[in-house]
């Protein structure tokens, strides 16, 4: 490793929404970015993409069962150990991120005693008529971790 990059003296000056950092040794290469949390994201956005956020999130929570977790970078919505939605903002966008699940490949998976880690389905809202589709994805995960329980319980009893 370069000796200059490991003994350079950093600075970070803020300036709105860029980070700058500024080193004694004019040579030395320094990686920063500012990152914002979901919250700061969320007060960037337009009146009318906070009433899309906001919309999904109470879509979400009334659904029975369901958790709201918070980070800074995301909110997740889980029934029990199942994901239905993570909710992130990217470049003034609205990311929904589903984990639907294939009955099929989940009985596949579990037969053969493999490991495997679901893939998430991302939806980008960037109008109106994408919340209909995000309400919509909400339901459909719900009901397939209804039945995905519900089989996992046949699959207990059968045993």
């Amino acid at each position: 490793m370069n000796k200059k990059l490991t003994e350079a003296k950093e600075e970070v000056v803020e300036d709105d929404d860029l980070d700058v950092a500024m080193t004694e040794d004019p040579d030395a290469v320094v990686f920063s970015r500012g990152s914002l949390t979901i919250e700061e994201k969320y007060a960037t956005l337009s009146t009318e993409f906070k009433r899309y956020f906001d919309d999904i999130i109470r879509h979400a929570l009334s659904k029975d069962g369901v958790k709201e977790m918070k980070n800074p970078n995301a909110y997740t919505y889980k029934i029990g150990a199942y994901k239905v939605l993570r909710l992130s903002i990217k470049r003034s966008e609205i990311v929904c991120e589903f984990y639907f699940i294939d009955k099929d490949f989940a009985e596949y998976s579990s037969a053969s005693e493999i490991k495997m880690k679901k893939s998430a389905t991302t939806v980008r809202v960037s109008e109106g008529s994408a919340v209909g589709v995000v309400k919509d994805g909400i339901d459909l995960v719900c009901s397939q971790i209804a039945e995905d329980k519900e089989r996992k319980k046949e699959l207990s009893f059968s045993r």
